[in-house]
């Protein structure tokens, strides 16, 4: 046995064998990449790795029989013994392998400590996001911890992954999967998690992940890619503490597709071990593969699809969303993630289009929450969205705010139930409470614009345009929305500044025939200057604006509780009702916001008038106000 290890020593078998396993590993990592940008399938880098290993002991075979000479490779046989070539070629094998070791742990070092500090390009300009929310919360609730501030619980963001699909149309799939671990990793309390609208803001996004953190207050971040192709996927997840801009822990997924349930469920409780956060049982089981929404791909994928067009908002978007997410429940019908976020998708739709029929979707969007409410009566979510259907479109006041209340206690820290809830409280009057909730909605949900928009209209109600201003700049800063120049225009005009206002009018007129246009503009801009004219008294220059209103509401192209807000003014009693009547028909859901109408008997005393206040609903909300006194002003 000595004889022959000292023979293998002598031919350099060994030396072989080390060289041809570090060079081995080195192609894999060259296959790997090469392979991905090439969107080869899974098998190719299987198939090299078994073609390696084949070759490894013929590796060893081949060493042993032949040796490299200064003249070329010759039989062991036939080389003079006397002559030390073997110990020469041995020395020239510990340089090559020397050499690639080095290469080996060059290419560890970058793929550790390298892809955090690159930048491709220069860093846009954003707003200083923490300090906003600090200040926004100021009165209402704690801002975020800053990343690095020595906050008491771990936080985190879910980037977008990185759709690496040949196919571009798989990019709701790379962001379902994103969302779906931040709501996974959202359950679980002592984790602070960012929120989508805050973390997906940054998609394609050229900045460094410490920067990111900076602005979203987190001390972690998640980043990743996802490849599906046929039957496969790859799921590349990286943890990164920005304290250090190091991983904590990152892996490579390469399943079938049909493992993806199980692939979320593993990246969710690595995350979790990794950050070193208890889980109760619940938040355990939670996390656990067998508590996934469905086992169904089909209507999985479809759900994934219909979801990312319903955060697109907009009535096609809406639409086509929904469509999607009822094959998804043909597909699976106890689904019941699908479920409730259709009815979300039907909850939503009148609030884009007039000519929806509220009351069929609403109706349909009910059954299908009080469906998974049966199976769940803590799903938050569902409970959320019958509040929202229970307020805008039932003004069924109280049974909306027990649900409210339940969903806030079991998800306090939700912004979309935060948001949602302020918008109710600011409804009936309780403006106090809305700001608050409003202001925590914010904190948590720092880049949605909507939470700046919602608490500038708050500010405009309490009479403080300064501050409506700074909410409207800021909501434009976000996303330079028709919504959020109407409502910097509404704050000029109720500041008296009136020059500034028909500048910000201008602006908005400026967009006309631009390139993605938003469908409402041409209303947006209608009644901001009904709203000119109105602050000044000049009911004559209102009167147009007021009856391309009417006649667009009679189309169902406008609510007409909205234009019945201008036909007190232009008409009185007499022009408005007819509208109040048909927004009360349609249950329009700005019949019950304060934007038309202060108390009854202060707009008007004509016993017409006061009868409609006190059908069944509007008698409620009424008192209910008036419990406030707080009454609602014309904005």
């Amino acid at each position: 046995m000595a004889k022959l290890i000292e023979e293998l020593r002598r031919r350099n078998v060994a030396r072989v064998g080390a060289l041809y396993l570090v060079a081995g590993w080195l192609l894999l990592q060259i296959a790997d990449v090469l392979f991905g940008l090439l969107d080869v399938p899974g098998w190719g880098l299987r198939l090299v790795l078994g073609i390696l290993i084949l070759g490894f002991p013929l590796a060893l075979i081949f060493s042993w029989v032949y040796e490299m000479t200064p003249e070329g490779l010759k039989r062991e046989s036939d080389i003079d013994r006397s002559v030390p070539v073997a110990a020469d070629t041995g020395r020239k094998l510990n340089l090559v392998i020397a050499g690639l070791l080095a290469i080996a742990v060059l290419m560890l070092a970058l793929d550790r400590y390298v892809p955090n500090q690159l930048d491709s390009g220069p860093e846009p300009a954003r707003p200083a996001t923490a300090e906003f929310a600090e200040s926004a919360a100021e009165g209402g609730a704690p801002a975020p911890a800053r990343a690095g501030a020595g906050a008491q619980e771990s936080s985190i963001a879910v980037l977008p992954f990185v759709n690496m699909s040949r196919d571009p149309d798989n990019e709701y799939f790379s962001d379902g999967i994103s969302e779906e671990l931040l709501n996974s990793l959202a359950n679980i309390r002592g984790l602070r998690v960012a929120s989508r609208t805050s973390s997906f803001s940054f998609k394609g996004s050229n900045q460094p992940i410490p920067a990111i953190a900076g602005q979203l207050g987190v001390d972690h971040v998640l980043e990743g890619s996802v490849r599906k192709a046929d039957n496969r996927v790859r799921i590349t997840a990286q943890l990164i503490d920005v304290s250090s801009d190091s991983h904590l822990w990152s892996a490579t997924y390469d399943r079938e597709l049909e493992d993806i349930f199980a692939v979320q469920s593993e990246i969710a409780n690595s995350i979790v071990s990794a950050l070193r956060v208890a889980l109760d049982t619940a938040e355990a089981d939670a996390l656990s593969i067998e508590n996934s929404p469905t086992r169904n791909l089909d209507a999985y994928s479809l759900f994934l699809q219909g979801r990312y067009y319903i955060a697109r908002r907009g009535l096609e978007n809406l639409q086509r969303g929904a469509a999607l997410l009822e094959q998804a429940l043909e597909t699976d019908p106890l689904f019941d993630d699908a479920r409730v976020t259709l009815a979300k998708a039907y909850a939503l739709i009148p609030r884009y289009s007039n000519a929806a029929d509220s009351r069929e979707l609403t109706a349909r969007a009910t059954r299908y929450l009080g469906e998974a409410l049966e199976r769940d009566p803590d799903n938050a979510a569902a409970l959320n969205v019958s509040a929202f259907i229970a307020s805008t479109y039932q003004f069924d006041w109280e049974n909306a705010r027990r649900l409210y209340e339940r969903a806030l206690r079991l998800r306090p820290d939700d912004a979309e139930i935060n948001n949602f809830y302020g918008d109710f409280l600011h409804a009936i009057g309780d403006y106090e409470q809305s700001e608050i909730a409003e202001r925590k909605a914010m904190a948590v949900d720092m880049l949605a614009e909507v939470h700046a928009r919602d608490l500038g209209e708050l500010m405009l109600v309490l009479d403080r345009p300064q501050q409506a201003k700074e909410f409207a700049r800021r909501a434009l800063e976000l996303d330079p929305s028709v919504e959020g120049q109407y409502l910097l225009i509404r704050a000029h005009i109720i500041d008296g500044d009136f020059e500034s206002a028909r500048a910000a009018i201008s602006e908005l007129e400026s967009r006309r025939g631009s390139v993605g246009e938003a469908p409402e503009l041409a209303d947006f801009i209608m009644m901001s200057w009904a709203n000119f004219h109105l602050a000044q008294g000049d009911i004559a220059s209102l009167a147009p604006y007021y009856l391309e209103m009417r006649e667009k509401a009679v189309d169902n192209r406008f609510s007409p509780a909205t234009a019945a807000h201008y036909a007190m003014e232009v008409g009185g009693v007499e022009e408005a009702l007819p509208l109040l009547e048909e927004a009360y028909r349609q249950r329009d859901s700005q019949l019950a916001w304060p934007l038309f109408f202060f108390l009854p008997e202060l707009r008007s005393t004509d016993p017409r008038w006061l009868e409609f206040w006190r059908r069944p609903g509007l008698k409620e909300l009424i008192e209910i106000r008036r419990r406030t006194r707080q009454p609602a002003g014309a904005s």
